[in-house]
């Protein structure tokens, strides 16, 4: 079990001692779950999106399907696994700084998410095909960020 705040400021202020940054797991965890859902939930709409855009028949729409929808990530999931997991193994001593990353990160991908006009129109298809990408992702990266801020102290 790791320290409260108030174990650590009386470490810090009585021994003199900086105790290193100590992470809520349990937080963290469940709000690192929510942003893998989140893109679980966009790959599987965008799934269903490139099948009816194939169903049409048309060969633009198939062209879309199969090229266009590719990467829509812009290559941030990658990125984001990878602090991810350098944030959860880090050694204490190093915490801060791969929360900070992380969160930096965080911002970054909610900046893209919400200014690539590609998500809007994706949200707002014609095809019948309900995906929530840019508030459902949105939300679940703000929910990590705020999760690591209040996590790693």
């Amino acid at each position: 079990m790791a320290a409260t705040s108030e174990q650590r400021a009386w470490i810090e202020g009585v021994l003199g001692i900086k105790a290193p940054p100590a992470i809520d797991t349990k937080r963290l965890q469940a709000a690192i779950a929510e942003y893998h859902d989140s893109l679980a939930d966009l790959g599987n709409g965008v799934a269903a999106l490139q099948s009816k855009l194939r169903a049409t028949g048309d060969p633009l729409m198939k062209r879309i399907a199969d090229e266009g929808l590719t990467d829509l990530t812009g290559g941030f999931r990658v990125a984001m696994s990878a602090a991810l997991m350098e944030l959860l193994q880090a050694p204490a001593s190093e915490r801060r700084r791969n929360a900070k990353a992380v969160r930096k990160l965080c911002g970054k991908i909610a900046g893209f998410v919400g200014s690539n006009k590609l998500f809007s129109l994706l949200d707002a298809n014609p095809l019948g095909v309900t995906l929530n990408t840019q508030s459902g992702l949105q939300q679940a990266l703000h929910k990590l960020e705020s999760e690591i801020a209040a996590s790693v102290v």
